[in-house]
């Protein structure tokens, strides 16, 4: 009898080992998944100097990726949208060499970036897109006369299996709704930036119940991922983008997790997650990979880039001039107050359109530039959008109001203006309480000549005042054409005199 009780013992230790081992091997089949993930490129292509250091390189994350991928493992390799504007590159390629490169390594799926825009919606549908092979998705863009049975312009998700992970993941696209104030409202004629929360809240409930892993590939900054998450159930992990955010622990938001990997590519996203059979995440951990020198470049990328390199540093690296101090701020500081390339550019404007005054975005500037010199490069890499200037004609109130707008509402945004020919005098709780002009009180009922850009003409960053405009001439100057022009003909960069906005 004590035998057959040893037996029986044995027996039951035997098959609770079995069904242990069982459930280990089914859930390492599909319970395993690795997501690589970078966002706001913004066509940087070769590595940048931060604090002394390269950083960055796309060749460099290509040769990360592959490492990751040797590895082995299930593997899904995302980006969160910008892959245009802000380089020299993307002054001559608008995002077409970022997203080759991405082409290159792999890329799974990528989102539509509001500064995808900015060459055109014609050049984003039928040139950039067309040149890649992966998705570029956004679920709550459509046409604004849209058909019932009527698809929008981009793909709203795409569905993919990946290795041995043994379950389908659903990967859908958002795109930030402020879009139309934050590139050229021209650009973006004819489409509607329907609410994330609405669009994704009909999708998950037709989902929930056929896919088990959801990932929503956003561009619509951390504080919109994060309200995102709260409000809608159902989303496994959120892989954004947009507000430049370093993420090193995911935010958790409910059972969401939230990822983003800084800019530029300076960093590779990494998140490991084990997933049970429902598709719940039970485990994961997140690394950003820094893109240092320690990185060869990939050979095979670096050939392809090679006549695109060439091209570019051919002409960027010309000298214009001397410089003696150092031209411009870090983004924080330019979208919060003056800063003295910010003076300089709108000083250019106003003295070649004649203007009483000129204003500028601040969001148009993209880079400090350091002594000694100043290169094509420096100043396209600085100022990569040529804005159009328009000369308005607008009585004293309106242009009051412009100044209301950008100093009251637009502190530590790309709408902070940048000013020639005024005084601004804000109060300690950040209310415009005076403007001068050329010296004089703002006359509500003067008319002025205001040279501007003409992203602020068609009501970028919520500039609607200049509707009121009594004329919007197009004087077919731009802004960064004339910043070369101007300091070519000189030794030196002239050091402009601050002081324009006054805090008492």
């Amino acid at each position: 009898m004590e035998g057959y009780m040893f037996k029986k013992y044995y027996f039951l230790i035997f098959i609770i080992i079995l069904i242990l081992v069982t459930f280990q091997s089914v859930f390492a089949e599909f319970g395993h998944l690795t997501i690589l993930y970078l966002n706001d490129t913004h066509e940087h292509i070769l590595p940048d100097t931060q604090d002394g250091e390269e950083i960055g390189g796309l060749a460099r994350v290509a040769t990360i990726v592959k490492q990751i991928e040797d590895e082995g493992g299930n593997i899904l390799f995302l980006h969160a949208g910008d892959h245009i504007t802000g380089s020299v590159f993307s002054n001559v390629y608008h995002g077409k060499i970022d997203m080759m490169c991405f082409d290159y390594m792999g890329l799974d799926a990528t989102v539509v970036g509001n500064h995808e825009f900015d060459a055109g919606f014609d050049y984003l549908i039928n040139e950039l897109i067309p040149s890649v092979s992966y998705p570029v998705l956004s679920a709550n863009i459509e046409y604004e006369n849209t058909l019932s049975n009527e698809s929008g312009p981009f793909m709203p998700y795409c569905i993919t299996e990946v290795g041995d992970f043994g379950m389908p993941i659903i990967i859908y696209g958002l795109t930030t709704p402020d879009t139309p104030v934050q590139t050229n409202p021209d650009n973006v004629e004819g489409l509607i930036f329907n609410d994330p929360v609405g669009v994704s809240t009909g999708l998950i409930e037709g989902w929930k119940d056929r896919y088990p892993v959801i990932i929503a590939l956003t561009h619509l900054g951390l504080s919109g991922d994060k309200f995102l998450a709260k409000e809608v159930d159902g989303i496994d992990i959120i892989i954004g983008g947009h507000s430049h955010s370093f993420i090193y622990k995911p935010v958790k938001v409910g059972d969401t997790l939230i990822c983003q990997a800084g800019q530029y590519g300076w960093y590779v996203g990494k998140i490991d997650l084990k997933f049970n059979e429902e598709g719940e995440v039970v485990n994961y951990k997140n690394t950003l990979i820094k893109v240092s020198d320690k990185y060869s470049d990939d050979e095979g990328l670096m050939e392809t880039l090679a006549p695109y390199i060439e091209e570019v540093e051919g002409f960027s690296s010309q000298i214009l001039c001397k410089l003696d101090f150092t031209l411009g701020e870090e983004t924080d500081i330019t979208r919060s107050r003056e800063t003295n390339l910010g003076d300089l550019i709108t000083d250019i404007m106003r003295a070649e359109t004649g203007a009483d005054v000129a204003i500028t975005n601040s969001g148009g500037i993209r880079a400090v530039i350091y002594p000694p010199k100043v290169t094509v490069g420096d100043i396209m890499k600085a100022m990569p959008f040529n804005g159009g200037i328009v000369l308005c004609e607008m009585k004293g109130a309106d242009l009051l109001n412009v100044f209301k707008h950008g100093y009251e509402n637009q502190v530590n945004s790309g709408g902070y203006p940048q000013v020639s020919g005024a005084r601004v005098f804000i109060s300690e709780d950040g209310k415009v309480e005076d403007v001068l002009i050329n010296n004089e009180k703002i006359d509500a009922d003067k008319v002025y000549e205001v040279a501007t850009v003409k992203f602020m003409v068609s009501g970028g960053d919520g500039y609607t005042m200049f509707e009121n405009a009594l004329s919007a001439v197009d004087t077919g100057l731009y802004q960064t054409d004339l910043m070369i022009n101007f300091l070519s003909d000189r030794d030196t960069v002239p050091q402009p005199e601050m002081g324009r906005v006054v805090v008492e």
